[in-house]
């Protein structure tokens, strides 16, 4: 609902639980960030900063369950019509870059980064940066993010 309205608002979802239902849900919904009530203080902090970003925030143990996936479901399959560059930013965009640091990491602008992100949206048939990573991270298991 709130995205309805306001489009640009960057959502971080508070919660009493941790079920991957509801994180999906949320994901779906077009939530950047996710966090529970019992989260350390440090991680509202961080997750704020972050979303406002435009990356996203899923708690590290979360990430895993939800990237593990049911055992019954089949792979997602590749994206072949992505370009190499595109596969380049999706895999940063994965890692939670933000738009500066991958415009920076492939010394491109940053309204080029935009213009990627967008087209891998439309070729992946996602709405938000969380769905294309989960997407990434499903379909090609990156390698852990840099600190």
């Amino acid at each position: 609902a709130i995205l309805a309205e306001l489009p640009e608002t960057a959502v971080v979802i508070l919660s009493g639980t941790e079920s991957e239902d509801e994180v999906l849900a949320a994901v779906e919904a077009g939530a950047l960030g996710y966090l529970a009530k019992s989260s350390p203080r440090e991680d509202f902090i961080a997750a704020i900063h972050r979303v406002a970003q435009g990356d996203l925030w899923l708690p590290a143990h979360l990430a895993r369950r939800l990237l593990a996936g049911p055992k019954t479901d089949p792979a997602p399959e590749a994206s072949p019509s992505l370009t190499g560059r595109e596969r380049e930013v999706l895999d940063m965009l994965a890692r939670g870059w933000s738009n500066r640091r991958i415009s920076q990491e492939c010394a491109i602008a940053e309204i080029t980064v935009r213009t990627h992100v967008s087209h891998i949206f439309g070729k992946l048939g996602v709405r938000n940066r969380v769905e294309a990573a989960l997407h990434a991270l499903r379909s090609e298991k990156p390698g852990p993010s840099p600190s």
